[in-house]
């Protein structure tokens, strides 16, 4: 196991002493920046939460009312005379509410489970559970990290079972690790961070689409999200929206914590650096939120300790997370001047042209048929994380051949070539009308797309 698979500097000694459950409140100094980060418009108070750490955890997770950890179970069980109980690293879990635990109890009951907390992560009914562990299967000079999943169940005294044994993820491989899985509640898409060859260096973040019970294929994040370092520790928040660490972007420190809003279905905007408020100098992780209540958090921090120690840090915000991304501009707008500039640098120059966006469309009127941009409309039906080849599709009575694109780590299907917008418009609503109901008409200058709807 490397340092680079789990997060550089973990900790690697066992903290000898009774948990402490309690931390003081201090609020962080204001620094004036040139560049604005995601937390500048929200307050954001920290606690230091005085849970142990232990390998080869970094930090701790959100499970349903409570909190997921590992300690040792030795501090926990009472010392008779001379006699010092054995113990063993696993996870437990415990109630939370009003900055303090409840009743520990072991999170599974017929296992130890002693893999990151912070690296398992739930569906919304937390019925599936993903998580990350060495191979069981390794062979000889096999040192590979992998995701599994597992059904669980919860008894009437709120201990957990596995329905079933672990599963493993299909794209799991013994050339490269997958670490690090982050679900989305609805279980439509997982996040995760793989060394897979192909990327743009380091660790980076991919996502899997779940379609008819199938993970489908890694498709990479893109160069926006990923460095030519290290990305790891995702969270999905209730919308989609993305938080992960990295030691690649201009940031504060080592490993900053960045935020990523989603704009549409596998979309994530640029990268918002969490700010002073969260980062330091040194490395920050393992940011979550608690699903029930998302003004609260969890997150890892080796600022304060010599030996690179990690501490955890309980976040509590004074808004909601929507507020991060108020200073974001919708990507229609970002698109419409990306339109306005490849039409200023088109082979035809253009004297005025008036962009209105109206709905899902954006209106280009040039004076003249002589000024008119080099640009073709054609009516996107279909998205796909694997080629689907070359195939026909009848609308209306009409045969048309599908054009495929890759486009932001993804494949997509469209039909129709059109110089006037009204006619692409005119066959949008007939691939609606015929079932395709995400059905929607894109710009391209020759094979690239340059504006979305």
């Amino acid at each position: 196991m490397t340092s680079l698979q789990w997060n550089s500097s973990l900790v690697k000694s066992i903290l000898l002493f009774c948990i402490i459950f309690s931390g003081k409140s201090f609020d962080l100094y204001s620094l004036a920046s040139h560049n604005k980060s995601a937390s500048d418009s929200i307050k954001i108070e920290l606690n230091v939460f005085n849970l142990p750490v232990y390998y080869p955890s970094t930090g701790i997770q959100f499970y349903r009312d409570g909190i997921i950890y590992l300690i040792d179970s030795k501090f926990l069980r009472e010392s008779k005379g001379e006699y010092v109980p054995f113990g063993r690293i696993s996870m437990y879990y415990s109630p939370f509410k009003d900055n303090k635990i409840g009743k520990q109890i072991y999170f599974l009951r017929t296992e130890p489970f002693p893999y990151p907390a912070e690296a398992v992560s739930f569906t919304a009914d937390y019925s599936k559970m993903f998580f990350t562990q060495e191979s069981v299967f390794r062979e000889p000079g096999d040192n590979t990290i992998r995701i599994y999943e597992a059904e669980i169940s919860v008894r009437n005294d709120g201990k957990t079972d596995l329905k079933r044994t672990y599963r493993e993820f299909p794209f799991n491989s013994k050339m490269y690790s997958c670490v690090q899985p982050a679900v989305s509640p609805d279980e439509k898409f997982l996040i995760f961070a793989s060394d897979m060859p192909g990327g743009h260096g380091g660790l980076d973040l991919y996502y899997s689409i779940y379609e008819n019970g199938i993970w489908g294929d890694p498709i990479n994040l893109g160069k926006d999200i990923n460095s030519n370092l290290d990305e790891s520790s995702s969270f999905i928040d209730n919308n989609g929206n993305l938080f992960f660490s990295s030691n690649g972007h201009e940031g504060l420190g080592k490993y900053d914590i960045y935020f990523a809003k989603l704009i549409k279905p596998f979309v994530w905007g640029k990268p918002k650096n969490m700010g002073p408020q969260l980062n330091s100098e040194k490395n920050d992780v393992a940011f979550v939120l608690s699903r029930i209540d998302e003004t609260q958090g969890f997150f890892a921090s080796d600022r304060n300790d010599s030996e690179k120690k990690y501490q955890i840090f309980r976040v509590k915000m004074s808004d909601d997370i929507d507020f991060l991304s108020q200073d974001q501009a919708p990507e229609s707008e970002s698109q419409t001047q990306t339109l306005i500039d490849t039409l200023k640098t088109s082979d035809k120059t253009i004297d005025k042209a008036k962009i209105e966006e109206t709905g899902q469309s954006v209106i280009v009127q040039a004076e003249s048929e002589q000024t008119k941009p080099e640009i073709i409309f054609r009516v996107q039906f279909k998205t796909s994380a694997k080629s689907l080849g070359s195939f026909n599709i009848v609308i209306d009575g009409k045969e048309y051949k599908a054009f495929e694109y890759v486009y932001k780590g993804a494949y997509r299907y469209t039909i129709g070539e059109f110089e006037k917008l009204e006619d692409a418009r005119l066959l949008d609503q007939s691939c609606k009308l015929k079932g395709y109901s995400d059905a929607f008409v894109a710009a391209f200058k020759g094979s690239e797309r340059i504006l979305d709807p």
